[in-house]
C-alpha cells in the first residue's frame, strides 16, 4: 500500500519552479511522521528525508535558472 502512495505522490509535471509542490507534499508526510504503525512512520520519515534533499536540489536548480 504505501508503495502505491509513493507512486502516486511522484507523479505531476510542472512548469516553473517545483519547489511549492514539494513543499505542500512534505508537509502532507509530515503529518505521519509519529504514525502509530511503526511501518508507516518509517516509510513517512524516510521518503520525508528525501523530500528535503529533493527541495533543496530543486532551490539550487532555480537559483541557477533564475526561477523564482
Amino acid at each position: 500500500m504505501l508503495n502505491k502512495i509513493h507512486a502516486n505522490f511522484g507523479s505531476y509535471s510542472s512548469v516553473g519552479s517545483s519547489v511549492p509542490y514539494l513543499k505542500s507534499k512534505l508537509h502532507l508526510l509530515q503529518q505521519i511522521k509519529d504514525h502509530p504503525i511503526k511501518r508507516v512512520r518509517t516509510w513517512a520519515n524516510n521518503y520525508i528525508s528525501e523530500m528535503k534533499k529533493q527541495i533543496e536540489h530543486e532551490e539550487l536548480r532555480d537559483e541557477e535558472w533564475g526561477i523564482t
